[in-house]
């Protein structure tokens, strides 16, 4: 795909629709980030020029949705071909290689997080309301609509029935090779693997969920996602270091959604927990039992519900929810 010339028409309709039909068909890394550079170049023109508002607008926007749809590419591939050499004889993916530097890269990941019907909406309203289109207003608008879709009152329950839900932890995205003895742990490599887990989720556990994932991987599964769920981070004060990872990853996300209404006697939960990683458990990924009571507390969990361990490894989910309905209130 060759650059535009520099003396191309940014007012010409007829070529802004063929851009437009370029990106909802571009699948390569390189051809989404010159897309993303077309938008780039006419919109700071338009602006500089004092070409017109509308204008203007016009390529900020499509600048926004090609930097969601690179987020969207780079996503996997990054996080699939993310060792130095080749994997399964696929030759590794390079950032350098597409001309996209790491900072590009982890905003429009950022970015790809977000469904692109929210993007759509950001861009309608902003041509609305005449709000300059850029990365940073969509994010504030972004997590205002997220705020306010997750703690709407008609999305709080309007029973207390004992509920039915689940809790997964699979081999986390691109670390297949932790589970060598495993006999489908490569196939948590994929993310599609993950998307059909969370469409798994979403059909049989209606009452509520919650998934881990790795920090590492986290926008690529958020951005899977239904828009009510929530993040939560389990950070480490103890975590392990590598000397090819600085800084270390020392969180972990949990992705949850639904669960009980809160009472009165079920206290403050914040959506972050400090736990050290469990030490001689002899498996990989081994939650500790503050991690498990966390979860609990933020899906309101009590006596008489249902927990499905989807991934039971260790046990010690099991044991930790044992433990809770013994304790808790009914």
């Amino acid at each position: 795909m060759d650059l535009i010339p520099f003396d191309a028409k940014p007012s010409d309709l007829a070529f802004y629709d063929a851009q437009m039909r370029a990106l909802d068909t571009v699948t390569s890394p390189g051809e989404a980030k010159h897309l993303y550079d077309v938008g780039d170049l006419l919109a700071h023109t338009a602006k500089r020029a004092k070409r017109g508002w509308d204008r203007q607008q016009r390529w900020a926007g499509f600048r926004l949705l090609a930097f969601h749809r690179l987020g969207e590419i780079l996503g996997p591939l990054v996080i699939r071909h993310c060792p130095k050499k080749s994997l399964d004889g696929i030759e590794a993916f390079t950032l350098k290689a597409h001309g996209i530097s790491y900072d590009l890269s982890s905003e429009a990941q950022k970015i790809a997080a977000y469904p692109r019907h929210m993007v759509e909406a950001f861009i309608a309203h902003a041509t609305k309301y005449r709000v300059e289109i850029t990365t940073r207003n969509f994010k504030r608008y972004a997590g205002d609509l997220l705020v306010a879709t997750t703690f709407h009152p008609s999305a709080a329950r309007k029973d207390e029935q004992p509920i039915r839900v689940c809790y997964a932890d699979p081999p986390y995205l691109g670390c297949a090779h932790h589970y060598r003895d495993h006999p489908n742990a490569w196939e948590w490599n994929d993310p599609e693997r993950h998307r059909r887990l969370i469409e798994q989720l979403g059909d049989e556990f209606p009452d509520g969920w919650a998934l881990s994932c790795g920090g590492a991987s986290h926008h690529v599964i958020r951005s899977m996602c239904p828009d009510t769920c929530r993040t939560g981070i389990w950070t480490k004060p103890f975590a392990g270091t590598r000397p090819n990872i600085d800084p270390t990853f020392a969180w972990e996300a949990v992705i949850w959604c639904g669960g009980h209404r809160r009472r009165d006697a079920d206290g403050a939960i914040h959506d972050w927990v400090a736990a050290n990683i469990p030490l001689a458990r002899g498996m990989m990924g081994v939650k500790p039992r503050e991690v498990c009571r966390w979860i609990f507390a933020l899906l309101k969990l009590r006596p008489g519900d249902e927990l499905v361990d989807l991934f039971p490894g260790s046990g010690a989910v099991t044991a930790a929810w044992q433990e809770w309905i013994d304790e808790t209130p009914t």
